[in-house]
């Protein structure tokens, strides 16, 4: 796996930020009582939208971002996956490809 870019970085790759609204925000980070990370204070400025950060946070992570109100988990997936196991860690098991199993987190 690639060294991880920083979440400015990456949003300042896919232009939905600009330097000096990253520095802003790191500025803010600096002074901020709450400790925020730079992505709450993004978008509590509302420079970006929740989807822009999940997307940027999925990029960092090398993630693929899934939308479960388009895709369906399989029930091959679902039977796979303890019921309780799944509610403990948010999870819902999307897909099986082999003996691996796609798993959708928040």
């Amino acid at each position: 796996m690639a060294e991880h870019l920083r979440l400015g970085e990456v949003l300042v790759n896919t232009g939905l930020v600009n330097d000096e609204q990253v520095e802003q925000a790191l500025k803010m980070q600096e002074s901020d009582p709450g400790h925020r990370k730079l992505g709450s204070i993004l978008l509590g400025l509302g420079i970006i939208t929740e989807e822009h950060l999940c997307r940027a946070l999925a990029e960092q992570m090398e993630l693929e971002v899934v939308d479960c109100s388009i895709t369906a988990p399989e029930k091959a997936a679902i039977d796979v996956v303890p019921a309780q196991w799944a509610i403990r860690h948010s999870a819902i098991p999307i897909h099986i490809e082999g003996d691996t199993i796609r798993i959708a987190t928040s």
